[in-house]
């Protein structure tokens, strides 16, 4: 199997999130490790961890 891009969701509004999620996960070469509901948390998120797209 390929290297899937580890990928992070960051979006306020839950209809984006969930959107993005569904095209994520019908993309076999990305997979998402964190969907953040906001900037601070991606950010704390960002401080210990890492990915290669952040949407």
């Amino acid at each position: 199997m390929k290297h899937k891009l580890k990928c992070v969701i960051v979006d306020d509004e839950p209809i984006a999130l969930e959107i993005l999620t569904s095209y994520i996960d019908k993309t076999s070469q990305l997979e998402i490790i964190k969907s953040c509901k906001n900037a601070s948390e991606a950010l704390v998120f960002m401080q210990e961890n890492s990915a290669d797209i952040y949407f």
